[in-house]
């Protein structure tokens, strides 16, 4: 099972809303900053938010989106919110709803929960190495997840569910030479029907659960440069045959791996574009990311797709509103005037030239 068609709607959406200058379907609701990991290379504060959304905020948001709207509920870590059941049904009666989460809550009661609406459709867990060991997973914690994903997997086809499990690698130098295990482990271990890896973002203002000024989209970001880009490269060649040989599929983040193609040379791009320290606007093409999805963090606050704030929900009656807001108008002129800007670097919306 594959949420191909889920990515090609995604597109499709996000092309017509570029075009028209439409107001995006799809809304990704930061539930909570909180989280009971602490993982080195995780891109969130964790701290406490000062006027935090409560539940009712939540449900008093969800009932001003358009039915059918597509919902990513993440956080931190958002099974950790105390209404999180209460939000989950009250968003599912009208609109899709995507789930990303660590796993370590994960329990055969939300797997029933999940699947007792048709409105769902992924459930992304994280998973960085066999048995999470670098996310300080304890081994209990890590079975438990991997019962309940395989609970999961056979009460979706029982139910004649479309929803999908959905695996999330983060690509880090002291794993380099394990991708293609963390790979087999992920589709056949813990049931994944979709795998993807994600680089280290170039940038701090990418999907940061707090507000940057303005201006700070301009600086030029110093990313991290993977010391072991040969080895990640191999590891790819051998998921490029697993995927050739099974009828698999596979994504990174940002996409420019592709692994139905045979001909690619990863080492090149690897060294050329997820290693390239200085970001060029010419080597992409022009994003169409604030016309897929906005962002509405834990205090409220409005992000697209760069922590740049366009206001508090709260303040706002509903989704066109906040499109048509000076700040959104502002950002979306910028991004169509210019493409990409340097806080862009790595970013899983660019797509090459």
């Amino acid at each position: 099972m594959e949420n191909t068609k889920y990515y090609k709607q995604r597109e499709s959406s996000r092309d017509h809303n570029y075009i028209k200058d439409s107001v995006p379907s799809r809304v990704v609701v930061i539930l909570t900053n909180k989280c009971n990991l602490k993982c080195y290379f995780c891109f969130q504060d964790r701290k406490s938010l000062p006027n935090s959304m409560s539940t009712e905020d939540w449900m008093n948001f969800i009932d001003t989106l358009e039915n059918n709207s597509h919902i990513t509920i993440t956080g931190g870590e958002p099974l950790l919110f105390k209404d999180f059941e209460k939000i989950f049904l009250h968003a599912s009666k009208r609109h899709s709803i995507n789930i990303v989460c660590n796993g370590t809550f994960l329990s055969k009661n939300f797997a029933d929960l999940f699947l007792s609406t048709k409105n769902f459709m992924v459930l992304s867990i994280s998973v960085d190495t066999v048995g999470n060991l670098n996310r300080d997973v304890k081994p209990e914690q890590y079975k438990k997840m991997k019962e309940t994903l395989n609970y999961f997997s056979q009460l979706r086809n029982k139910l004649n569910h479309n929803a999908v499990i959905d695996t999330k690698t983060t690509v880090i130098d002291e794993t380099a030479k394990d991708l293609f295990e963390i790979y087999i482990h992920c589709k056949e271990d813990l049931k994944s029907d979709t795998h993807s890896f994600q680089f280290l973002k170039g940038s701090p203002l990418q999907h940061a659960d707090k507000e940057f000024q303005y201006e700070k989209i301009f600086e030029e970001p110093t990313p991290e440069v993977y010391k072991n880009i040969k080895d990640i490269a191999e590891q790819f060649d051998k998921i490029r045959n697993y995927c050739l040989s099974n009828n698999t599929k596979c994504y990174t983040h940002p996409n420019f791996i592709d692994f139905s193609d045979k001909k690619q040379n990863y080492l090149e791009i690897l060294e050329k574009k997820y290693n390239k320290v200085k970001f060029s606007s010419n080597d992409y093409k022009k994003c169409k990311g604030p016309w897929e999805s906005i962002h509405i963090n834990a205090d409220g606050k409005i992000f697209p797709c760069l922590a740049t704030s366009f206001g508090d929900v709260r303040n706002f009656k509903n989704m066109n509103d906040i499109f048509k807001s000076d700040a959104a108008i502002k950002f979306r002129g910028l991004i169509r005037e210019k493409g990409t800007v340097p806080a862009c670097h790595r970013c899983g919306y660019l797509k090459l030239k």
